[in-house]
């Protein structure tokens, strides 16, 4: 397993989480506010000091510096890989094909998208390796099965994908 970034240069961004820090040490009002003459303000400039470098709401802070990193880290790109070659489709030895067949899927571009959704699917079942169980799967306000169970029956899969038609229903 190797970790590599696709942008080191924007782990630097992670130096901006000085600024929550800052702003949270800089904004901070006094408590109380009282009227006090020249040499009342020299006597309490140490207590003052010491009171400003105390952060008044620290978590709100640290969210925000969490914040700040976190999108440091994801302007990097960090990719996770692992060992071996990329399994093959269909090499678990299972598919489950989701189909949406929601209201949306009857937007026409060239053909409707469920037209489209349909002539992929069933390219992809045809090409799947021999004895691959496969299951088809609607979507469109719950999931619900189009095949009993998952099968080495292409035809029915295929059957399942051919008979999808668009519902009035929505997808969550």
């Amino acid at each position: 397993m190797t970790l590599s970034w696709a942008n080191p240069l924007a782990l630097a961004i992670g130096l901006l989480v000085v600024g929550p820090i800052l702003a949270h040490l800089i904004r901070q009002t006094p408590r109380t506010r009282r009227a006090f003459g020249a040499m009342l303000l020299i006597r309490r400039l140490p207590k003052k000091s010491r009171r400003r470098n105390r952060v008044q709401d620290p978590a709100l802070m640290w969210m925000r510096v969490a914040m700040v990193a976190l999108a440091g880290l994801a302007a990097a790109a960090p990719q996770l890989e692992w060992p071996g070659a990329v399994p093959e489709l269909g090499g678990a030895g299972a598919v489950v094909v989701v189909m949406d067949d929601s209201l949306s899927m009857g937007l026409e571009e060239e053909s409707t998208l469920l037209g489209r959704a349909r002539a992929q699917a069933t390219r992809m079942v045809r090409e799947l390796p021999a004895g691959t169980l496969t299951g088809v799967v609607r979507v469109a306000g719950t999931a619900t099965r189009a095949t009993p169970g998952l099968t080495e029956e292409r035809e029915a899969a295929l059957a399942a994908i051919a008979s999808t038609e668009q519902t009035h229903l929505g997808t969550d």
